[in-house]
């Protein structure tokens, strides 16, 4: 299983978008983060637990830019998905981030679970909202990648999957 993810991510980087290196990033990312464990709380900050909150900035930042790449991408109403779910992430990320001291402190913090899991489905949601949107516009891609000087252009494979000509 993460031979073959591993695997879809370097061939989508060989396809050359922006978008798909941040796809990459994402993937090597979570090759990582069984490195970076949580503790529980009430424990003594580690290493792993300053990687976990490292990472998780990290991952953000490349899920706010796969967004910022999808919503150029296509049209005004996906735009404007895109943007709303932006505005929601920040605002879930904002009540999760309030709760920050309180969590430093050992304090109840019962709502930060649920705050992060909102954000979490709310990018999920997102991302199904991207396939379809690709599955309704197969061609996007390869117009795009095709107009870029320099690169050889894409054929499609009777299945329709997008490869670089050989050159």
């Amino acid at each position: 299983m993460l031979r073959r993810r591993v695997g879809t991510a370097w061939w989508l980087a060989a396809v050359g978008s922006p978008f798909d290196l941040v796809v990459l990033a994402a993937v090597l990312l979570r090759l990582v983060g069984p490195l970076a464990l949580m503790h529980l709380r009430g424990t003594e900050l580690t290493r792993t637990d300053t990687m976990h909150i490292v990472l998780a900035i990290v991952t953000v930042l490349l899920m706010l830019l796969a967004i910022g790449f999808g919503a150029a991408a296509f049209g005004k109403r996906f735009c404007l998905y895109s943007i709303a779910t932006v505005v929601s992430l920040v605002a879930f990320g904002a009540l999760t981030g309030l709760d920050g001291p309180r969590i430093a402190a050992n304090l109840l913090t019962p709502w930060v679970g649920v705050w992060e899991r909102i954000n979490i489905g709310v990018f999920l949601l997102w991302v199904a909202v991207l396939a379809i949107a690709l599955l309704r516009a197969p061609d996007t891609a390869g117009r795009v990648i095709r107009d870029e000087p320099g690169r050889p252009p894409l054929e499609r494979d009777p299945l329709g999957i997008a490869r670089r000509a050989e050159g």
